[in-house]
């Protein structure tokens, strides 16, 4: 990593990272820089509608710094919509039904400034973390930056990406209470890992697709990079 780089971006791993890599990126972080990664505990392709849990140390990684990255999936009632084709006579009529692997997050940590503004965040296929409770000494804190609603679910074991709650029982196993989609670590050497549990928040065609999104990476740029002016005032400009 070149000297003058101050902030890393980084998308989601699928495999196992060169150990090399995994201590680049530590030394980068307790030199006092800051890193942003989109990290899902599951790879998802919904035009197959097939989702397999990843394996690779990215999660031992983000564990050293107290972040506990499952690899499940977070359903969540207040959501996205998906469109099937539903048979009206002869017909194949389009129509759009809510799909709850959308997550519509609009609840923020109003702690947090990277946050404390935003009208919503839509993650896509997000994954659950949990910060774990054991100690560090390189971590001063751990901090949430949204959760789902108290109206989510998980998915674990039989990972179906099918909105037909009939081949997808999990889509009305609703109700639990909200699942953390972001967080992030500060460390006591001033640098920070910034972790959303969405691999293809920063895809063109995934996550960057959507405005709110958009509206806030470049929040999350400006805090990361200790330029806060910005951030209140286009947190706002969505509608």
């Amino acid at each position: 990593i070149p000297d003058n780089v101050d902030l890393l971006l980084l998308t989601g791993a699928i495999d196992t990272l060169a150990e090399s890599t995994t201590l680049s990126l530590s030394k980068f972080l307790e030199s006092g820089k800051k890193i942003l990664l989109t990290q899902s505990g599951v790879n998802t392709d919904l035009q197959l509608q097939q989702a397999n849990q990843i394996n690779s140390n990215i999660f031992n990684f983000l564990q050293s710094y107290r972040l506990n990255l499952k690899r499940n999936l977070v359903l969540d009632g207040q959501c996205g919509k998906v469109t099937v084709q539903v048979q009206q006579g002869p017909f194949l009529i389009p129509y759009p039904i809510d799909y709850p692997f959308f997550p519509i997050i609009d609840s923020f940590n109003e702690n947090q400034i990277v946050v404390a503004d935003l009208e919503q965040v839509r993650p896509l296929f997000p994954s659950e973390i949990e910060i774990d409770s054991v100690l560090n000494s390189n971590v001063e804190t751990v901090s949430t930056l949204f959760k789902s609603s108290n109206n989510s679910g998980l998915m674990e074991a039989s990972l179906v990406l099918s909105p037909d709650p009939k081949q997808n029982p999990f889509i009305q196993m609703l109700g639990q209470k909200g699942k953390i989609l972001a967080a992030t670590s500060k460390l006591t050497g001033g640098g920070e890992l910034m972790l959303i549990s969405d691999s293809g928040f920063l895809n063109d065609e995934a996550g960057m697709a959507l405005e709110e999104n958009i509206v806030f990476l470049m929040n999350a740029v400006d805090y990361l990079v200790g330029d806060q002016e910005l951030i209140s005032l286009r947190s706002r400009e969505v509608t």
